[in-house]
């Protein structure tokens, strides 16, 4: 495995999925980019509350600052999830934190450029359990990854 990419949000559910993820790059000498999505939407929100919070402090927010916070996020939880491997004789974890935006819809598409740019050839990502026909009438992000990405996929579902 060249790299692996963790589809994180703060669940259970993902985190056993990046602790496995970890467990294998851990095993194959691999790097591992956790990364965190965050919707147009969010950021449009974000930016209106930074831009009120400016106001008032007379301050300089970027909408960078999000997808900044976004990477902190991601890597605090994989700080959480890996804190129990130090000191274990395996081979060293490498974890990078990476973030990136997504318009509605696009999340699937995110992902995969995530894969890309970072090279990764292994994605990892928790799909949610829902009817053939719900699938069809509303998507499904894993199964948009799978048939996809041209690399190995491990998926749970949430």
């Amino acid at each position: 495995m060249d790299n692996g990419l963790v589809v994180l949000e703060d669940t259970e559910s993902h985190r056993d999925l990046l602790r496995e993820a970890g467990d294998y790059a851990a095993g194959t000498d691999a790097e591992l980019f956790v990364l965190s999505l965050v919707s147009t939407d969010e950021v449009d929100q974000a930016v209106e509350t930074l831009d009120a919070i400016r106001s008032v402090e007379d301050g300089s927010y970027r909408s960078d600052a999000i997808l900044g916070a976004a990477r902190n996020d991601a890597e605090e939880i994989a700080d959480e999830v890996f804190a129990d491997r130090e000191g274990e004789d395996e081979h060293e974890l490498a974890v990078t934190a990476v973030a990136a935006v997504y318009e509605d819809g696009g999340q699937a598409d995110t992902i995969l450029e995530a894969a890309a740019a970072n090279d990764c050839d292994h994605v990892f990502i928790v799909g949610q359990n829902r009817s053939p026909t719900g699938k069809v009438l509303f998507g499904n992000v894993a199964q948009q990854v799978i048939l996809n990405f041209e690399g190995y996929v491990t998926t749970t579902v949430e």
